[in-house]
């Protein structure tokens, strides 16, 4: 663990060296935008802005899913009977390899398939939705564990391309520059919220067998039933992104312009 420590705080300094000299500042257009400070008018302008509650709670849904993906390694190993050996390998695959693979492929399916960072999260709430029903109706028995691990991997891969393209909605639905460091400010509050609450309400459904700690309040028939309402929700928030979208272009900015 110590050298763990050590070979981050070294590269930590030579990144931070690599980014001191390579990295250019444009201070023109720094200029342009004035002061770049966060300030209280600025968030109370972003609590107003609907924007900031239909964007966080979009991206918190979604979030949901990503911080009940570790659950699936005692899924498939206790309710499915796979190896535990096979499991780290899983465990590796699902949080690095989905994680290089999907951030690229979201941002390319945004620019080139949905044109809407919106219209692909409701794509990717509806997909996750419908694969965590069939968690729900699939019978847990050996002879299904590759189904299991097939839906499992479409769920991770669903859920980073989810997390490469989110905050790209912000500049998207057409908040000013000036108005976006307030409602990121407030919208991340609420878009990592499940962080408090979600690892020990999941660990109390799923339980640990290994320790003798047994599934509580439905098991994992209630996480699938919470995350599938989360995939229903989010389909529901992103869809009133897209109209309030649709009807913004229709009839011009809703922002006041830059003094």
């Amino acid at each position: 663990m110590l050298a763990l420590i050590r070979i981050y705080g070294v590269l930590a300094f030579v990144f931070a060296g690599l980014v001191w000299w390579v990295v250019r500042v444009d201070r023109e257009r720094l200029a342009a935008l004035g002061s770049s400070a966060l300030t209280l008018r600025q968030l109370l302008d972003a609590a107003r802005n609907r924007y900031t509650w239909l964007l966080g709670g979009s991206i918190m849904l979604m979030y949901c899913f990503y911080t009940t993906l570790g659950y699936f390694s005692p899924l498939l190993e206790n309710e499915f009977g796979m190896a535990a050996g096979l499991i780290g390998a899983i465990g590796v695959a699902r949080t690095y390899v989905f994680q290089f693979i999907g951030g690229p492929l979201g941002g390319v399916c945004v620019d080139k398939i949905t044109r809407s960072t919106a219209g692909f999260l409701r794509w990717m709430f509806v997909g996750a939705a419908v694969i965590s029903a069939a968690f729900l109706l699939l019978p847990r028995q050996s002879g299904l564990k590759w189904v299991a691990l097939v839906l499992m991997f479409a769920l991770c891969l669903m859920v980073f391309c989810s997390r490469g393209v989110y905050w790209a909605g912000v500049a998207e639905v057409g908040i000013p520059e000036r108005q976006r460091g307030g409602v990121i400010g407030l919208a991340s509050g609420l878009a990592y919220l499940p962080d408090a609450f979600l690892p020990p309400l999941a660990a109390w459904w799923t339980g640990d067998p290994a320790a003798g700690v047994p599934q509580r309040g439905g098991g994992y028939d209630s996480m699938f039933l919470f995350l599938v309402a989360a995939g229903v929700l989010g389909a529901v928030l992103t869809t009133i992104i897209l109209r309030s979208r649709r009807a913004r272009e229709a009839t011009g900015p809703e922002f006041a312009p830059a003094a």
